[in-house]
């Protein structure tokens, strides 16, 4: 995902992975992009799990800066599948 514009400056705090099939032999990760780039603000699935929430060091995002997420790895016996992802935040306006 990438390309979204929040309406106003915000702060990310927390990341919430959820994944219907956990995946095995390796930690998923997703981390933050602001503008296409990544701010190594990484959010973990542990190997095996189906949920975790990540806090994060506050992340800020004013209205022109574009949001995304990259996943950055997926399981290395079998990847994490029918991922959700919740991001966490507060206004800052």
């Amino acid at each position: 995902i990438d390309g979204f514009f929040f309406n106003n400056s915000v702060a990310v705090d927390k990341i919430t992975i959820m994944s219907r099939v956990a995946p095995t032999g390796a930690n998923l990760t997703i981390d933050l992009l602001k503008d296409g780039a990544e701010q190594s603000k990484v959010a973990t699935l542990t190997d095996a799990g189906t949920y975790e929430v990540t806090a994060i060091t506050s992340e800020y995002y004013s209205t022109s800066e574009r949001f995304g997420l990259k996943i950055k790895s997926i399981g290395s016996t079998e990847p994490g599948q029918s991922l959700q992802v919740i991001v966490h935040y507060y206004d800052r306006s």
